[in-house]
């Protein structure tokens, strides 16, 4: 039989056994008897149970807010941003002392900490030099406080170099198309296609009964049809992940709620520049250890056919 002990234990499961069952000794015969002292002897004559509990901390110390770890459950489940990304964009907009050990401990605990496999949602390839794919997401939240009607947070990210755009308005029932006209008119690089998934909608926004995705995936593919680019449905997130979703929802509580609601609404994200990407510095992985800023001029460099003209804006 294995029994774990802590290490720093003077007594076995059995000693203490002993200690219990002869309740007729005094503490100072049964310190002598064992050989240890009259404080572990009374510690453990009180007690009803012989094996070391769980050492496990009950409060986990951590650096992010309820508000902070509803923000991270929610843009890895709703955007698909890799660990890398998540950790910028939660350092540029919602927690500047975000850590990446303490980003990732929070994805684990959540259940979010493995994405899966993008390329096997879709029938076409995603890696062609010539272009590149966005990713466009809606979130409904509930009304801030003060506000009458919830909010729509429409994301569209740039699959091949990480480039991010978000618009904050009034709640939509159907994807933002002007949003989506205005990011690809103004985008240098030639796009070939949107991936899309369900709205992600919580129980409290508001938005009425129903099912979130009925009309938005065929907005989008229509929309995509009448500029001839490519459109893929992506099944994210799984019920797992909304599972995990309304439980990061139901933690953070009206407090950390309001919160994160202060932070999207009076952040940056309405004072970053048009076509400015979130992250300048990090190396990622997936752009083969560079930072978007520099695999995007890196492709201009070889394939300058592939912009619609040389984008002043991203490459100096």
């Amino acid at each position: 039989m294995k029994i774990n002990l802590h290490k720093n234990a003077r007594t076995t499961p059995a000693q203490r056994a002993f200690i219990q069952d002869n309740t007729h000794m005094n503490i100072t015969d049964l310190a002598m008897r064992i050989g240890v002292s009259e404080t572990t002897v009374r510690r453990w004559k009180n007690r009803d149970f012989v094996f070391d509990k769980s050492h496990t901390p009950r409060h986990i110390k951590t650096a992010l807010q309820p508000a902070d770890e509803l923000a991270a459950v929610l843009f890895r489940s709703a955007l698909l941003l890799s660990l890398d990304d998540l950790l910028q964009v939660m350092r540029r907009f919602i927690s500047p002392r975000c850590s990446r050990s303490g980003l990732n401990r929070c994805l684990v605990r959540y259940g979010v900490s493995r994405l899966a496999a993008v390329q096997k949602e879709v029938p076409f390839g995603l890696k062609d030099y010539r272009g590149t794919y966005f990713y466009y997401s809606k979130i409904d939240l509930p009304a801030p406080v003060g506000w009458r009607e919830p909010v729509s947070i429409h994301g569209l990210m740039d699959y091949t170099f990480r480039y991010l755009f978000v618009d904050i308005g009034d709640y939509s029932p159907v994807p933002d198309t002007g949003f989506l006209d205005r990011v690809i008119a103004e985008y240098p690089f030639t796009v070939f296609g949107v991936l899309f998934a369900d709205p992600i909608v919580f129980e409290d926004s508001g938005t009425g009964p129903g099912n979130p995705g009925r009309y938005h995936g065929s907005v989008v593919s229509a929309w995509c049809r009448g500029r001839g680019l490519a459109s893929g449905y992506l099944n994210f997130p799984g019920p797992s992940a909304r599972q995990q979703l309304n439980r990061a929802w139901q933690v953070a509580g009206e407090p950390g709620r309001a919160a994160l609601r202060s932070k999207l609404f009076n952040g940056d994200w309405t004072r970053v520049p048009w076509l400015q990407p979130y992250n300048r510095e990090l190396a990622l992985r997936a752009l083969r250890r560079k930072t978007p800023y520099q695999a995007l001029r890196s492709h201009y460099t070889l394939f300058p056919g592939s912009f619609k003209g040389k984008p002043e804006r991203l490459i100096a």
